[in-house]
């Protein structure tokens, strides 16, 4: 047998070096990147996790994650192709499959309800919704939290016509609340726990209230995407991200905080006010006649009454379930 000289040995070493290398590079350029568009919720605690753990990675994707102030900002940017996947709720995505129909938006993945997570807060001296009657009140007119302050007001004969109305999005009619510019808001977390933390007010209505009526959901624009195999691996990614918040609700907490600007105690308590959705709660979900046909149904009469939508969306042709593993 012909001996190997050091020379040779070394030569060979550095080939295998330079090859290990060349392919770990070639394994990172194969890697999809993937822009998505959240608002700052809660409930997407999944996705932060997801993230920051390397599970995207992990399964071929580098997702880049863009925060929108007004949720319905990522549905723009979604149609325009700047994002692939946009995070928002059932409502903003029915919007925006009207408004948006030639890209024909999907949704593949419920991520969270609201449990408490969406609230009308008010000053401390509002006891109930019935001492909203001509009190100054912030609200996103025809969007979801609008719809919560409705219920809110039909539980004790009120209708909106007997409060002062100020339309502006959430998270600024959480500020408007706290700063003292308004007497109650109707809006979502951190500022429902953050007006409460600074003794601005109370919660006096909730999503708790209402199951089911404020879905989170993660969509993409069909039309907009040359191969759809990555969302495969995307809805795998999150349904990983969801059952680590499940399993690890302190470290998860502590990842969320970063991304929602606030403690990981407060994002902890936070946790406790929405239900996350597994992969398998999706298809549950997402089957003919369960949650979300009938909130697509609810929602449908409510934007209508509204002039929000023109015409009913078709839960059919918004619910895509086809990624589900």
């Amino acid at each position: 047998m012909k001996k190997i000289t050091a020379l040779a040995l070394a030569s060979i070493i550095a080939s295998t070096i330079l090859f290990s290398g060349c392919s770990t590079q070639q394994k990172a350029v194969q890697l999809k990147t993937v822009n998505v568009g959240y608002n700052a919720w809660v409930g997407f605690a999944g996705l932060f996790a997801a993230q920051d753990n390397g599970i995207f990675k992990k399964n071929g994707l580098d997702v880049k994650l863009t925060s929108f102030s007004n949720p319905g900002d990522c549905e723009t940017a979604l149609a325009s192709g700047s994002l692939d996947v946009a995070f928002n709720t059932l409502d903003g995505a029915m919007i925006s499959y009207e408004q948006q129909n030639a890209i024909s938006p999907k949704v593949f993945y419920f991520v969270d309800t609201s449990n408490g997570a969406d609230a009308i807060v008010a000053s401390n001296s509002i006891k109930t919704a019935a001492d909203l009657k001509g009190k100054t009140v912030a609200i996103s007119e025809g969007q979801v939290n609008d719809l919560l302050l409705q219920k809110a007001l039909a539980k004790y004969g009120l209708k909106e016509s007997d409060v002062k109305l100020v339309n502006m999005t959430g998270d600024i009619a959480g500020s408007a609340f706290i700063s003292g510019k308004v007497d109650a808001a109707a809006t979502w977390e951190p500022y429902i726990t953050n007006a409460v933390n600074a003794g601005k007010g109370h919660v006096i209505y909730s999503s708790a209230d209402c199951p089911g009526t404020i879905l989170d959901a993660a969509m993409i624009a069909e039309k907009n995407v040359t191969s759809t195999d990555w969302v495969k691996s995307f809805v795998k990614s999150l349904d990983e991200g969801q059952k680590y918040v499940s399993d690890n609700k302190e470290s998860a907490a502590k990842i969320a905080a970063k991304y929602l600007d606030t403690s990981a105690s407060d994002v902890e308590s936070m946790l406790s006010k929405v239900k996350i959705y597994s992969e398998s709660d999706n298809k549950t979900i997402m089957s003919s006649g369960n949650t979300a046909e009938k909130t697509v149904n609810d929602l449908n009469d409510f934007f209508l009454s509204k002039n929000v939508l023109k015409q009913k969306v078709d839960s059919s042709d918004l619910l895509d379930s086809k990624f589900l593993q």
